[in-house]
């Protein structure tokens, strides 16, 4: 995965997200371009992306138009880190639809994120994620330690179809 460039926006928000949540993510792009990360297709073609911070790195204007990343960080208010603890917001993670390399573009995607979160280990503490598909028990997200995050299943998350999740991370010592 590597960072995107500011002529790829357009080519982002048409992979398939909904007008609502298009339009979130461009207040994402245009005050954290940063955050973004792209695989791209054999032929240089945008094949997906997702979008990963720290919650330090958001400026205001994503907190009042996004209900995701203020539903987190209220969680995040109620629920603090230790000090010099990291929180990660992962925002989105999307691959075109319906194409015979989605296997390898999610891989890419994982792959990357993995690579995130262990540069940051051992200060990372908490990631905060929208699950698109159920977190049950037993589901592969509650397995490596995923859960839902109380009180927030009625959150309008454009896009996004089940409740939002958060990773803790034991203390290292």
């Amino acid at each position: 995965c590597r960072q995107i460039f500011p002529h790829d926006n357009s080519s982002l928000l048409r992979l398939h997200e909904p007008p609502a949540a298009a339009a979130i993510l461009d207040t994402w792009w245009r005050r954290v371009p940063d955050a973004f990360r792209v695989v791209r297709d054999g032929m240089g073609a945008v094949a997906g992306f997702y979008v990963i911070c720290q919650v330090g790195d958001l400026a205001r204007a994503v907190f009042d138009v996004d209900p995701v990343a203020r539903g987190w960080l209220e969680h995040l208010r109620r629920h603090p880190v230790p000090p010099g603890q990291r929180v990660l917001f992962d925002r989105i993670e999307i691959a075109r639809e319906f194409d015979a390399s989605l296997p390898a573009v999610l891989a890419a995607i994982l792959l990357d994120l993995k690579r995130i979160y262990m540069e940051l280990r051992p200060s990372l503490r908490r990631i905060y994620t929208v699950d698109r598909e159920a977190l049950e028990p037993g589901s592969t997200w509650t397995r490596v330690g995923f859960e839902p995050l109380p009180g927030f299943a009625a959150l309008p998350v454009p896009g996004a179809s089940s409740p939002l999740s958060s990773e803790s991370f034991p203390a290292v010592s």
